[in-house]
């Protein structure tokens, strides 16, 4: 089978999340679009780093409030001002002032937000362009040290007002394996899978550029908030991704080492295309079929499109009720609408009030509780994720891991779990900042630290290149063993 596809509910862009941090992609709401755009600081050492390489645009959207969408867009214009120096100290002060009233702790991360002012608001003030501002108010945000707080260039940040369709794929998914960017899945019906690109394959260069040596860049930026393993595989993320319709040429190297040259055109994706407001257009992809004869497999892209997901999960697990367990896949996926997790993880747990964690605000806390069916799925539950498991992702997955009802398998994921919004500064920049913090059930701040599996996987390129998934390997082992979730 197969579905292509708060307290408040805004809708935001996510930096970083992916190319501005968007480089590193296209995101929304508690993570996605493409992935999202991250820290803008480091977004912008990347770009001047990897300009032409990559072929996405910078906008990455992180996480959201809480019901029932991500994050939210304030495209409202400010008033048009007389000169640029007025312009960066009104963005300063809208700045400041949302990190000093709407940050969860009254001391953010322990820093006299006042002295940080005096530190800065000088520094704005003599900003010679935008780009200057842009980065004296990362250099400002970058003292949180925590994720999705950073400035989007306003170059990046004005394609989220429009609907605009700019995220096509070749239809592969890197990781960093022994050091090196390995084809980690492809899809068969894809531009690299029509080309025969195959799984376990190394990808050398772009359009005449040697990626390694980028990738290797990374290594210097000073990014307080995330690792730069994270911010390879954000890279990496969005190499696969370009305009519709516009091509690029890879190299390649296959299992004997042998160079492989392929022109492919960026494509629509596999997945039922959705619309979010004002957000570009992304995809959502959900598979569900039976592996090892008769243990149920979820995968899901992202947490978005719930009509067509959630009548999915449902029906899969009505069939195969007697399963000895169920597979949630969760590689990948970037996050999306927050409820979501507790509307899954409904089928899982039968128990009343049994929650994934809690949201906290400076003035209120959110549980997000589970929602049981009246049929639970009572098999063994083994949840997959891995370095771009985010948000979303890590509320479930990490959930279902404290309360004892599922058994976590794979890489430890990104450590991406604050909702946020992005509202537009005077001078057209995009300012994205988080407005709570998240606990799981287990009382762990998934923060930084991100969903540690059970049993922690390490990618080979031997196994890549023979087929396996040795994630799903090790899952079934579990199902099929009598050992304990814990």
């Amino acid at each position: 089978m197969s579905c292509k596809s708060s307290f408040s509910v805004r809708m935001s862009a996510f930096l970083f999340g992916m190319l501005g941090f968007l480089v590193v992609v296209q995101g929304v709401g508690f993570g996605y679009r493409s992935l999202y755009t991250t820290k803008a600081s480091a977004a912008s050492s990347i770009q001047g780093t990897i300009p032409d390489l990559l072929q996405t645009e910078q906008v990455h959207t992180p996480d959201e409030p809480i019901d029932d969408g991500p994050l939210s867009l304030n495209r409202e214009d400010a008033p048009a001002q007389d000169s640029p120096r007025d312009l960066f100290l009104l963005a300063f002060e809208q700045v400041w002032k949302t990190i000093d009233s709407k940050h969860w702790e009254n001391n953010p991360n322990g820093l006299d937000w006042k002295r940080i002012r005096e530190e800065f608001e000088p520094r704005i003030a003599t900003a010679s362009d935008a780009a200057q501002a842009d980065q004296i108010l990362n250099e400002m945000l970058g003292r949180l040290k925590q994720s999705h707080f950073g400035i989007i260039p306003a170059s990046q940040y004005e394609p989220l007002g429009s609907n605009e369709d700019r995220s096509g794929s070749i239809g592969v998914s890197l990781r960093m394996v022994d050091q090196k960017p390995t084809v980690w899945r492809v899809n068969p019906t894809s531009p690299a899978g029509m080309k025969e690109v195959k799984q376990g394959w190394v990808l050398l260069n772009i359009n005449g550029k040697p990626i390694i040596d980028q990738l290797n860049k990374i290594d210097e930026l000073d990014s307080p908030a995330y690792s730069p393993t994270l911010l390879k595989q954000l890279v990496l993320n969005s190499v696969e991704k370009g305009d519709i319709g516009k091509s690029s040429l890879f190299v390649w190297s296959d299992a004997n080492g042998v160079e492989t040259e392929t022109e492919l055109v960026f494509s629509q994706p596999a997945g039922k295309r959705a619309v979010l407001g004002n957000l570009p257009p992304f995809f959502v992809e959900c598979n569900t079929r039976v592996v090892d004869s008769e243990i149920a497999y979820f995968q899901l892209s992202s947490f978005f499109d719930p009509p067509s997901v959630i009548p999915q999960l449902s029906q899969l697990l009505s069939e195969q009720s007697n399963a000895p367990g169920l597979i949630v896949d969760l590689r990948g996926n970037p996050g999306g609408i927050a409820f979501m997790a507790s509307s899954l993880g409904g089928f899982l747990v039968r128990e009343e009030g049994v929650y994934l964690g809690t949201m906290n605000t400076r003035d209120a806390a959110l549980r997000f509780t589970l929602i049981p069916r009246e049929q639970t799925f009572q098999g063994k539950v083994a949840v997959l994720v891995d370095e771009l498991s985010m948000s979303t992702s890590e509320i479930l997955a990490g959930g279902l891991q404290d309360i004892g009802r599922a058994r976590v398998f794979g890489r430890p994921s990104a450590g991406m779990a604050l909702p946020s919004i992005v509202e537009k500064l005077a001078y057209g920049s995009g300012f994205q900042y988080a407005f709570a913090s998240y606990t799981s059930a287990g009382g762990k701040s998934l923060e930084s630290n991100g969903v540690v599996p059970n049993e922690i996987i390490e990618l080979d390129s031997k196994s890549l290149l023979e087929g396996r998934d040795l994630d799903v390997e090790a899952a079934i082992r579990w199902i099929r063993s009598d050992k304990p979730v814990r």
